[in-house]
């Protein structure tokens, strides 16, 4: 509906038609005509509520003016009023208006939600950066760990030829057919061989296929080529030793070896503030009193980090006598055997004279020996069971007499300058069967230090049979014969079909027995004295390089022996020529040392501690040969 307003109010009142929930807007039609007849302005629009009829809802009325104009154009002093009901548009608006804060409502939310997202894929990457880093830190840990543990392979086979033979018999009766050309080769290497118990072909592999230099390769030769098998073993598998109690009793006499020790080293006191007068024991007694000792003395029973020549300097050069004392005494061994304490402490120091001050084998080195064949027996030998207490006996003894005078060259110098050891020995093993044979009779010929004399007849053939074996089996030239009967052994025991698979520990299980056979007892005793024998491989870095320092030292004197008596020189023993110490090393410890102390631990699980120090060792010698 239009009307017509005058400029005057008078003319219409605007404001009676401008009405919002029953009130006229007289403010809104002052605004009105202000701005039509003042400012001029083309047109004026508001928007009223009003209720709507019987109680409903609000109605929306849109007022529109402008201002009137004549046929002219001409404005006039009036204008016109025109109403529109916009209920429904307004009610569309009041919606949309809703709908739109609902829509920025829930962006906002999208947008918090999104942040959220990005925040969660920001931790997400990086904990995936830290996931992938940790990734390639174990990959690196683990390539060690597989680079510690593996055993380094050379490119030669040492697979004996007897091993071959088992191996090709067991292929035939598993119902496979062997090559034609695997026969002819095995063959023709059994004809060839004098000893099956040994790699075929062993020297040219040593030179050509070992990849080591060719001193490396003759010493390596020297050292480990021979006749293994000429001369019989004198312990008879059958040999009884049911007389000795096992290895448990003899712990259970001594309750333990601290204990034993303890008292030991309470039975010095005495002796220092009187006792009987007997010199040799006196001496003995006194050197097991002194502080610095007994700490020595109490570490050589457990750790690896022993140092022989710390208690060689704390004794007065007395070590051997010193430990070798304490050993058999705190074991048990002197009451089990009827040994008299002055008898042990005169036979050691009379052996421990026996030793000359060469630079390696010397009264140190047998000291060395000792202290590792302690830790095999007592943490593993003993342990499970293995050794009885004559045993126990025997490889103390043999550690100690392993290298009783010994001249500071190897059998080879014996053989080829006629020394009366290789001459009387038929150059069987001659430095081998003069320590033991000088050893025994050191007790034969000096009551004083007869420390067999009230021993049962049996006792002492088993121990002297004992001995005997252990020690002549320290000739590497023995090597591969002995480790090849252990590993054939060693795959026996893990074997599924063998009824006792793996040693037990005894002092858990009760068991009073070892499982295995006297002749089985003496090889794992005759590897575990081999193992002790190059025991410095176990050693600290420091240590174990003052000993390989000292060990140099003798093939240098050696080979200036060999130069004196106009005798080519032996590989490695030339001064002058000292570039192949570090690649001899390599080969030593992949060719030797690691197998047979892998070899070991496969039997004995207690002494890994031994192999991983050995790996140690090795691990640096390898290092130092590729800079």
């Amino acid at each position: 509906m239009i009307q017509k307003a005058g400029k005057a109010e008078a003319s219409f009142q605007l404001h009676e038609l401008l009405v919002e929930h029953g009130q006229e807007r007289k403010d809104i039609a002052a605004e009105a005509r202000a701005a039509i007849f003042e400012r001029n302005e083309r047109a004026f629009r508001c928007t009223l509520a009003t209720p709507g009829k019987d109680g409903g809802g609000l109605r929306h009325t849109l007022f529109e003016m402008w201002p009137t104009v004549d046929s002219g154009n001409t404005l006039q002093a009036a204008m016109f009023v025109n109403s529109f009901n916009v209920t429904e548009q307004k009610q569309l608006e009041c919606e949309l208006a809703a709908a739109k804060l609902q829509l920025l409502r829930q962006n906002a939310e999208l947008e918090a939600s999104n942040g959220e997202l990005k925040a969660n894929e920001v931790i997400i990457t990086s904990e995936k950066e830290c996931l992938q880093a940790q990734k390639q830190e174990l990959q690196k840990h683990l390539k060690l760990v597989l680079q510690t543990n593996q055993i380094p392979h050379t490119s030669m086979d040492t697979m004996t030829i007897a091993e071959k033979i088992v191996s090709a018999l067991d292929q035939i009766v598993e119902g496979e057919r062997l090559p034609l050309e695997d026969v002819i080769e095995l063959r023709n290497a059994i004809m060839k061989a004098d000893d099956l118990r040994k790699p075929a072909d062993l020297k040219d592999q040593l030179l050509y296929r070992a990849g080591l230099s060719t001193d490396v390769g003759l010493a390596m030769t020297e050292m480990l080529q021979g006749d293994s098998n000429r001369g019989a073993s004198r312990l008879a598998a059958n040999r009884s030793t049911t007389r000795a109690s096992d290895s448990r009793e003899l712990w259970a006499r001594s309750n333990s070896f601290d204990e034993c020790a303890l008292q030991i080293r309470h039975a010095a006191r005495q002796w220092k503030h009187g006792g009987n007068d007997d010199s040799s024991l006196k001496a003995q007694m006194t050197l097991l009193v002194i502080p610095h000792v007994e700490r020595l003395l109490m570490e050589a029973g457990s750790s690896l980090a022993f140092d022989a020549f710390e208690l060689a300097e704390a004794t007065g050069n007395r070590p051997l006598s010193t430990l070798g004392f304490f050993f058999i005494k705190g074991s048990g061994l002197t009451e089990a055997f009827h040994i008299p304490e002055s008898k042990l402490a005169a036979f050691l120091q009379h052996i421990e004279a026996g030793y000359v001050d060469h630079p390696y084998h010397n009264r140190v080195h047998a000291t060395a020996v000792l202290q590792v064949m302690h830790m095999l027996m007592q943490n593993g030998l003993i342990r499970l069971g293995v050794l009885q207490d004559v045993m126990i006996l025997a490889c103390y003894l043999s550690a100690i007499c392993h290298d009783f005078e010994h001249p500071g060259v190897n059998n080879d110098f014996l053989v080829k300058t006629s020394d009366r050891k290789a001459l009387l020995y038929n150059d069987i093993s001659p430095l081998e069967n003069h320590h033991v044979s000088a050893s025994f009779f050191v007790a034969a010929e000096k009551p004083q230090a007869d420390i067999f004399a009230n021993m049962q007849p049996e006792d002492r053939g088993t121990l002297r049979a004992s001995m005997i074996d252990l020690i002549l089996g320290t000739d590497m030239k023995k090597h591969f014969g002995l480790l090849s009967r252990f590993q054939a052994f060693s795959n026996q025991m893990t074997s599924p079909s063998t009824t006792n698979p793996v040693l037990s520990d005894a002092t858990k299980t009760g068991q009073r027995t070892s499982i295995i056979s006297a002749e089985h007892t003496m090889l794992i005793a005759q590897v575990a004295l081999k193992c002790a024998d190059i025991g410095h491989l176990t050693c600290p870095q420091a240590l174990h390089i003052k000993w390989t320092e000292q060990l140099r030292e003798e093939f240098f004197r050696q080979g200036d022996q060999e130069e004196q008596r106009n005798l080519k020189k032996s590989p490695l023993m030339d001064r002058n020529e000292v570039t192949g110490m570090t690649k001899s090393q390599v080969g030593f410890f992949e060719i030797v040392a690691l197998p047979l102390f892998a070899g070991y631990v496969q039997v004995i699980p207690n002494a890994k501690p031994l192999l991983d120090a050995v790996k140690s060792n090795y691990r640096f010698w390898h290092a130092a040969a590729a800079t």
